[in-house]
């Protein structure tokens, strides 16, 4: 599921990212992804991790996901 990809990108990454600078819109009901959850993981924190090296720290982090005919935009 979406909301559990995107958790477990943020926790690997807790120590860097405190929680409180990420603003998630994810939708409410459930989002049911075909991919492989692990690697989907990897390349959330990947993207984190660029957002920390290369953005001013002053600025909140958001994630917002919206369900479009059958397909998940993010």
């Amino acid at each position: 599921m979406l909301d559990e990809v995107i958790g477990g990108a943020l926790k690997s990454l807790e120590a860097l990212l405190p929680a409180e600078a990420v603003q998630l819109d994810l939708p409410q009901e459930m989002v049911l992804l075909q991919a492989d959850g692990a690697l989907l993981k990897r390349v959330f924190a990947n993207l984190l991790e660029n957002v920390l090296k290369y953005a001013s720290r002053a600025r909140a982090i958001g994630i917002r996901a919206r369900a479009l005919s059958g397909k998940i935009r993010i």
